[in-house]
């Protein structure tokens, strides 16, 4: 099976990056498995990574993953890899950011999907690179896709601006009304504590969620309500109902 490890890193996260792959190798070797990075630095020098034993890290510099205020392209920068993933005929794509390490081999889903199955660990557990997996509490799923090849050719909505929605529009409103809904959680790997998030993900967090709220509608109707109540965001909701009905519903 071809398998093609993606990963999101932009130039300011560089330094994150060297330093998680240090990690990445004395946790779980991937040397064996081909990976990519998408970025907008102009080569991967900066990143200190190249050949692995028997895999080979490539690299994409795109200036469109940064739009034209600064903001941060998720999307863009996701259907890069999808694209590239469909054209050199890959098997299996792992979406990933610049903070998540694995800790195991891709386990490939029964279903067309699934999520990584994440332990999120904390500033201190980030600082000395060792972690207590034996904690449940930290560990939760939703910190990347593992794509079997039908799910290649499905794109994610570039709509969204800066952080905030992107994968989780993706999962709903893209994968699930055609390839179905995603095996179980699956893929172990550590999410690796960092500094919050630049400040424009504030910028856009609340835009985004209202966008999310009008493609929710779009692709399940009035179905949204009981997707969101799922969620157990009451903010969410409350925008659900004033898209339907113009007015804030008791």
């Amino acid at each position: 099976m071809k398998i093609l490890l993606s990963y999101l890193v932009t130039q300011n996260l560089s330094n994150t990056f060297r330093r998680n792959q240090d990690l990445q190798k004395r946790l779980h070797s991937i040397d064996h498995l081909e990976s990519l990075i998408i970025s907008d630095a102009p080569s991967q020098s900066s990143f200190g990574v190249g050949a692995g034993a028997k895999g080979f890290t490539r690299f994409i510099s795109s200036s469109h993953i940064i739009g034209q205020d600064g903001e941060f392209a998720i999307a863009v920068a996701r259907n890069i890899a999808l694209d590239h993933a469909q054209n050199n005929n890959f098997d299996l794509l792992l979406l990933l950011d610049a903070d998540v390490i694995l800790l195991e081999d891709p386990v490939v889903p029964e279903n067309a999907f699934t999520l990584i199955w994440t332990y999120f660990c904390d500033a201190n557990e980030s600082k000395r690179g060792e972690f207590d997996l034996a904690d449940p509490s930290k560990w939760r799923g939703g910190t990347g896709f593992v794509l079997k090849r039908e799910c290649l050719g499905l794109r994610f909505f570039e709509g969204f601006r800066g952080y905030g929605y992107q994968d989780i529009d993706y999962q709903h409103n893209v994968l699930v009304p055609v390839v179905g809904e995603p095996s179980h959680w699956s893929t172990k790997s550590v999410h690796v504590w960092h500094q919050p998030r630049p400040p424009f993900q504030s910028v856009h967090w609340e835009s985004n969620k209202v966008l999310m709220v009008k493609r929710l509608f779009e692709t399940k109707g009035d179905g949204a309500f009981l997707e969101l109540e799922k969620w157990g965001d009451a903010e969410m909701v409350g925008m659900a109902k004033v898209y339907k009905y113009g007015t804030p519903q008791a």
